[in-house]
């Protein structure tokens, strides 16, 4: 059975572990700092990855962002995110151009998926992402114009989309298959899903993109368990990934 893949959710770091297994999905679980990502190290999770963050909206984090620290973290975990830039933070744009940098400039050196945030800064993404080529940027909740997101296509960026979101960007079905990912962005962006509302419930989501590219939802989450997969094995990170996820890399 090829589980749904959430590859873009918030979920507390102290959740006890049979909480995540009856999700029965596999989800990227992002964080806001990395002090916050310090509390999932060393969990035993095999169905969640816990992606060390930097959240553009926190002021504090970004002003304190430490690559040192940063690059410590992704030691033990495949994922980064949530990083990026925010045009309506109280952070300095400055600042989070500096820590976005500094995040880039690490997985220059030490290649590692990226989830980026680019509300209201979608142009200013676009900017980092041509300047620096990272090996992997999924672009969480992207809202850009269709000139946008030809460009961040152009540019290699993944997509990774939420059932809100699907139903009012208008630049969906400029997104190639192949660079398409779901998420939840639980608890923010699955007001719309159905019942339960929690991580991994991606049937909205699924049947909602599959309607806008004329593919079943099954047909979808192969086809976004395969990206997954591609980025995984060009960066060489397979091995980073828990059981779940690489039990399902080798089903599809």
């Amino acid at each position: 059975m090829i589980l749904p893949l959430d590859t873009h959710a918030h979920i507390e770091p102290d959740i006890a572990q049979a909480e995540l297994v009856a999700l029965r999905s596999c989800v990227v679980a992002v964080t806001r700092t990395l002090n916050e990502y310090a509390k999932t190290r060393g969990r035993p999770d095999q169905s969640v990855v816990w992606a060390a963050g930097c959240h553009p909206r926190l002021v504090h984090e970004v002003n304190g962002f430490s690559a040192s620290r940063m690059k410590d973290a992704i030691a033990t975990t495949p994922f980064i995110g949530e990083v990026g830039l925010d045009g309506t933070a109280r952070t300095p744009m400055e600042s989070q151009l500096a820590a976005l940098r500094g995040v880039l400039k690490v997985t220059a050196a030490t290649p590692r998926v990226l989830s980026l945030h680019s509300y209201r800064a979608t142009d200013l993404v676009i900017r980092e992402l041509r300047e620096f080529r990272p090996g992997a940027a999924i672009l969480h909740w992207w809202l850009g114009s269709p000139a946008e997101t030809e460009a961040a296509v152009e540019a290699g960026a993944y997509f990774s989309v939420n059932a809100s979101q699907a139903k009012k960007w208008r630049s969906l079905r400029l997104v190639p298959l192949d660079r398409l990912l779901l998420e939840t962005d639980h608890p923010f962006g699955d007001r719309s899903e159905s019942s339960p509302r929690r991580p991994g419930n991606l049937s909205h989501a699924e049947s909602t993109v599959g309607a806008a590219f004329s593919i079943s939802s099954d047909i979808l989450r192969h086809q976004t368990w395969r990206n997954l997969k591609t980025i995984a094995e060009r960066l060489n990170l397979v091995e980073m990934f828990p059981r779940d996820f690489q039990v399902q890399f080798l089903a599809i």
